[in-house]
């Protein structure tokens, strides 16, 4: 979908490689010698840490994480829905709007 790079395939395969291998421990040992406690653990942790590493690759992130702010063009796009646009501690707002109590 163009939302991560390549990079998060390596790194979540990764995770989904032990995934796999703890799937792979618990069918061969039948859920015997500890094989479907790492199943249960691996599938609590699998789904948390991949959408993690998702947000870590998530393209133009660390730009913007970089960059502190807002380009110049985010600036403009967002000012086309208001009148006046003002940056209040570092995030737009609408001029005259005030934060409700």
């Amino acid at each position: 979908m163009g939302v991560t790079g390549w990079a998060f395939v390596g790194t979540s395969g990764i995770v989904n490689a032990w995934m796999v291998r703890e799937a792979w421990r618990f069918w061969q040992y039948e859920g015997a010698k500890g094989s479907a406690r790492g199943l249960f653990w691996a599938s609590v942790w699998h789904l948390p840490l991949v959408l993690v590493l998702a947000m870590v690759h998530k393209k133009g992130m660390w730009e913007r994480f970089i960059r502190g702010g807002f380009s110049e063009q985010e600036l403009d796009d967002y000012a086309h829905d208001y009148e006046e646009v003002e940056v209040v501690n570092g995030r737009l707002r609408p001029v005259g709007v005030q934060r409700p109590l």
